[in-house]
């Protein structure tokens, strides 16, 4: 499933992680170093959350590849 331009939406990007094993995001990120469940990946419409993902039944994830900024910071 690929998903860009403005089908890149939170609930593309939810419904493409519910029905692959593997997904490939390619977009902005965003840490939120004092509430650890509110870093954000920016789609089209909307944030994607941390917490959005790990509410969401995703029974076949394998492996997720995230290529956006912010998405490891250090102390």
């Amino acid at each position: 499933t690929t998903i860009s331009g403005n089908a890149a939406t939170r609930a593309g990007a939810l419904k493409a992680l519910q029905t692959n094993t593997w997904v490939h995001l390619v977009c902005h990120g965003k840490q939120d170093r004092t509430q650890p469940y509110n870093p954000h990946l920016v789609m089209k419409n909307e944030h994607l959350t941390l917490l959005d993902i790990m509410e969401r039944d995703i029974p076949h994830a394998e492996f997720a590849f995230l290529s956006a900024c912010h998405t490891a910071v250090d102390d």
